[in-house]
């Protein structure tokens, strides 16, 4: 008979790590990844960014700390029912919100 308390020999999601998994640490990555891209799909979200970017003359990558950032971050959570930390993190892996609140140069 199996112990079904022991651990040993089990995959277990620990919804706790799942934001700050590393990308080395294979599965809790992908777990992350995949739920994101599921709840999240690129062409929606890259569409509602868009809009959101041209109705507020936006041409940069925008930085979430600011009002901007934060409204974007709103406006995801919204339309696709998610917590503000997958919508920051899959904004974040799309490159559609940065943590940087300069521009980068076009000479550097």
């Amino acid at each position: 008979m199996t112990d079904r308390q022991s651990t040993e020999n089990k995959a277990i999601c620990k919804r706790d790590t799942i934001l700050d998994a590393r990308n080395y640490d294979w599965m809790e990555w992908q777990a992350g990844y995949v739920s994101g891209a599921i709840l999240m799909p690129v062409s929606s979200i890259r569409r509602l960014v868009s809009d959101f970017c041209a109705e507020h003359g936006l041409y940069a990558a925008v930085a979430v700390t600011s009002e901007q950032g934060q409204q974007i971050v709103s406006a995801v959570m919204e339309a696709f029912q998610v917590s503000e930390e997958a919508a920051r993190v899959r904004l974040f892996k799309l490159s559609l919100l940065t943590s940087s609140d300069s521009q980068p140069s076009l000479f550097s």
